[in-house]
């Protein structure tokens, strides 16, 4: 046993707890990505991005995490969007689509009869008799409420009928290009309707909507999408507005902000003409909708952009933002869900959680989250700093810590909170903080972003913004380098790339003419990993003016995003789909060498790092959808895994960050409820299992918010702390105390009465001692 781990077995036997029973906080919102309720709003079945699914009894209040009711895998994949569904009012039949990999277990569809007690999985459709085709299962199964049962299963472009315990497998290839999705309703069970990808095949069209009235037998195509367009595209989601009127919505092939959003059937679905539209931004990238039967004409709808969510209450012809309780923060919309027994609607936001409306839509409250927090940004989105720690989330949240602290801080957003923007680390001292903004206008003729530098010298109580122009769109996250003192900002991933030769004051666009990831410099020298039009790895000895090929052997291996280039001792070294190369170059020459010892179709993204510290150097890869690291002690020359422990149970993807921190030989790792962290990695070489501790995160958040009359006001601490809890308005005058005195470690709440404030702005302040964090609340009446 190594020394660090010997004092951590120390402390937590002085503490008298596991590693599994560590306090838990969330810093941030988690992003909800499918729910199903009972009628009443109290059973909730929630599943979170990278947190798994969880469940409630008390509309909130409480969260039991269900992966260990599931499946014994110790890595549960949440498939986002409508994945759950709620088969009686009760919520006793419910049903859930999920992805169980390590080790991986064949279907995706598990089913609980007792609310959430026990699961039970549904037969993999690809293992039933009659299956022949190669599409993976994409969609969510719908159980039927009516004896004696039934289930319909739908993959790709078989759709499967488990009816008297027997199935039965359909082909849908004559009517479909791959199916999206299907809408069934209780009232009419053997009407089904079919819809995915449109366009022509070898001279024929497919696609669009397809439908059954006899239960799955027999299909015909509804949608005949050629007389309405020559373009291609996808039917997303469709539902019935009353009688024999359908809405559908649809996201096109390419230019989807050219082409109204939605198209709808007044006949059942023999005829369908597009409803023109106005009011909705040109960029929504069509992502989720829901009718409300109780108000006629309203629609709601949410994009794939982070745009909020939008209404219409005359059946889609005029749109406005939807606010009502909702935040002002423009947010992706995870999904909209509407219980089919209570017509209570809930909102998924990205990074905001989750909201509820009792009264079809005209108001909205926040329902309590499960322990889950944000994740940090899937790439580049932790910077380990000789002075400290600087972390953004997937919502464009910053917190940072200084120095040798594990004690993460929350930065204030230095944007307006309407902006459509993304905020970047870039770099962090103690006397200033600089980070980049990417904003998108909410109306414009073509998404185009604006980029500037931010700097802040007082932790981000002010901030002061540098020149601002115009960026690429889709040249995102950004990274920042000093070369020569010039300074270059990339994208980790992009077409362009901007170099400023007056810190920042000016900026020079440069097309590299090609589609580029992983840029990264070495000395003066620049690498990066081309992706498109064929994969390589490129250099440039003039700061970008010219690049010239490294003529990477396994070119098709770098088209899929993979680990970037990393560097020790003047060898470069690449990892191509769980394939580690490495290249010298005096000698021109690339070489082969181990592989990591998974399958390479089950890593997706890898992040891996080079550890050089005190007794050993080591090469680390963790991937985001694995729950384990890889370790190489040969610079990469043979791999063998590493088991690892995450506080809290937790069965989530872990390393869509990985970081190696030389200035205290601390392993970081991201996980679903935050960076977790290892001591002195480099000398625990040969400990079975690796146990990381969770981040401390000092948190502060409100909800409602905006709110009217009262907000309930939440704070976590991980360890105790003599606290003050106070309320300022805008003018920094203190209106309240809340909480004052020693605080024990967990989450704590606190009810702000504003009946006698008015309407407008304020500022609820925790201090712990060692820090202050704030957050603003909004208070209309």
């Amino acid at each position: 046993m190594s020394r660090s781990l010997a004092i951590l077995a120390v402390l937590l036997l002085i503490a008298g707890i596991s590693p599994a029973e560590w306090q838990l906080t969330t810093h941030g919102v988690c992003s909800p990505s499918t729910i199903a309720t009972d009628s009443t709003g109290n059973r909730i079945l929630l599943g979170v991005f990278r947190g798994g699914y969880w469940l409630t009894e008390n509309g909130g209040q409480d969260w039991t995490q269900l992966s260990s009711r599931i499946t014994d895998s110790d890595l549960l994949q949440v498939i986002s969007q409508r994945n759950a569904e709620a088969v009686d009012p009760q919520a006793d039949t419910l049903m859930i689509n999920i992805k169980a990999r390590q080790p991986y277990v064949s279907g995706t569809q598990y089913h609980t009869l007792d609310g959430g007690e026990t699961f039970s999985r549904l037969e993999d459709i690809a293992d039933l008799p009659g299956y022949v085709t190669s599409w993976t299962f994409t969609t969510p199964a719908t159980i039927l409420r009516h004896r004696p049962g039934r289930a319909y299963l739908l993959g790709g472009i078989d759709f499967a009928i488990l009816e008297n315990e027997e199935w039965t497998i359909v082909n849908l290839q004559p009517w479909c290009r791959g199916v999206q999705d299907m809408f069934v309703e209780q009232v009419r069970p053997d009407t089904i309707y079919a819809f995915g990808r449109w366009g022509q095949d070898q001279g024929e069209h497919f696609g669009g909507v397809i439908s059954s009235y006899d239960g799955g037998h027999n299909w015909t195509r509804l949608t005949h999408m050629e007389e309405l367009t020559e373009e291609e595209g996808f039917v997303m989601a469709l539902r019935r507005l009353n009688g024999d009127t359908l809405i559908a919505m649809t996201l096109w092939q390419q230019d989807y902000d050219d082409h109204p959003p939605f198209l709808w059937s007044t006949d059942g679905g023999t005829n369908w003409e597009w409803i023109e539209s106005s009011g909705l931004p040109d960029w929504m990238a069509s992502s989720t909708f829901e009718v409300c039967p109780g108000r006629p004409g309203r629609i709601l709808f949410g994009g794939g952009t982070p745009l909020g969510i939008w209404e219409s209450n005359d059946y889609g012809q005029t749109w406005d933002r939807l606010l009502r309780g909702l935040p002002e923060v423009p947010a992706i919309s995870g999904a909209i869900y509407r219980n089919p027994y209570s017509d209570h609607l809930y909102i998924l936001l990205n990074g905001q959680g989750v909201y509820r409306s009792t009264d079809l839509g005209d108001s909205w409250q926040q329902v309590p989250l499960p322990p889950i927090g944000v994740s940090a940004w899937a790439y580049d989105g932790l910077i380990v700093h000789e002075d400290g720690i600087f972390e953004m989330t997937n919502n464009s949240d910053l917190f940072f810590n200084l120095d040798d602290s594990d004690v993460f801080a929350q930065i204030p957003r230095p944007v307006a909170d309407t902006d459509v923007s993304w905020l970047f680390p870039i770099s962090l001292t103690p006397d200033e903080i600089v980070i980049t903004c990417l904003r998108a206008p909410f109306w414009q003729d073509e998404p185009l972003e604006y980029f500037s530098i931010w700097r802040s010298y007082n932790q981000g109580e002010t901030w002061e913004e540098g020149p601002e122009t115009e960026w690429a769109t889709g040249t995102s996250p950004i990274v920042w380098f000093t070369i020569a003192d010039s300074v270059l900002i990339s994208g980790r991933f992009g077409p362009t790339y901007k170099i400023s030769h007056d810190d920042g004051e000016s900026w020079e666009t440069h097309d590299p003419g090609f589609i580029y990831q992983y840029m990264r410099p070495k000395g003066e020298i620049l690498y990066l990993v081309k992706q498109y039009p064929q994969g390589d790895v490129m250099r440039s000895v003039d700061l970008g003016e010219t690049w010239e090929s490294m003529s990477f052997p396994q070119p098709n291996m770098l088209i899929a995003p993979d680990a970037e280039i990393l560097d020790l001792n003047d060898t470069l070294y690449v990892n191509a789909r769980g394939q580690t190369w490495s290249y010298y170059p005096p000698w021109d020459i690339w070489q082969p060498r181990g592989e990591l010892p998974t399958e390479t179709w089950d890593l997706f993204t890898l992040n891996w790092d080079m550890l050089a510290g005190p007794s050993d150097t080591l090469m680390i890869a963790g991937a985001n959808q694995r729950h384990q690291l890889f370790i190489s002690e040969d610079c990469g020359w043979s791999w063998y895994e590493q088991p690892i422990e995450l506080p809290g149970d937790y069965h989530g993807e872990t390393c869509w960050q990985l970081k190696y921190d030389k200035w205290r030989d601390r392993l970081w790792i991201d996980t679903g409820y935050g960076l977790a962290y290892k001591d002195n990695p480099t000398l625990s070489v040969g400990e079975e299992v690796w146990t990381f501790i969770p981040a401390d995160y000092v948190t502060l958040d409100a909800y409602p918010n905006p709110f009217n009359i009262s907000s309930t006001i939440r704070y976590s601490l991980q360890r105790p702390a003599e606290i003050k809890l106070d309320v300022f308005d805008v003018l920094g005058r203190q209106v309240a105390t809340l909480a004052e005195g020693l605080v024990e470690p967990g989450e704590h709440r606190a009810t702000f009465d504003a009946s006698q404030l008015a309407s407008g702005v304020y500022f609820v302040q925790l201090n712990t001692g060692s820090e202050t964090i704030r957050h603003k609340i909004v208070l209309t009446k």
